[in-house]
């Protein structure tokens, strides 16, 4: 069931990866991890992993805009790197609290925005 559900997510995250980060959280919550610090780290070797094959799935199709990507890789980058290296100075349970309000706001916000 886990790998089942690991797979959809993964699908999911190579062709949007729009709210991948929240749903590998969730899919690592429901596997039982607790630690916020680990299952994140986890969420960003599996995003990583999941953008490689991604890359390298529709770079072979050529169906990649390169000027465009080469900018958003850059600040993904930046962007990852920075946000891992402050979480670890921040208390496990405001990072828990903060994805948690995070997720539900966005996900109210594009309700709203869909059916508004």
């Amino acid at each position: 069931m886990l790998l089942a559900a690991l797979a959809a997510v993964c699908i999911y995250g190579g062709f949007f990866n729009a709210g991948l980060g929240i749903l590998l959280l969730a899919f690592l919550a429901l596997a039982g991890m607790t630690d916020i610090h680990a299952m994140n780290g986890l969420k960003l070797y599996i995003s990583s992993i999941v953008a490689l094959v991604a890359v390298l799935r529709f770079a072979f199709n050529g169906t990649i805009d390169w000027y465009h990507g080469s900018i958003a890789l850059v600040g993904v980058t930046i962007g990852g790197y920075t946000a891992a290296r402050l979480a670890q100075h921040i208390p496990r349970n405001w990072i828990r609290v903060g994805v948690i309000v995070y997720g539900i706001v966005m996900t109210g916000y594009f309700f709203w925005r869909a059916y508004g």
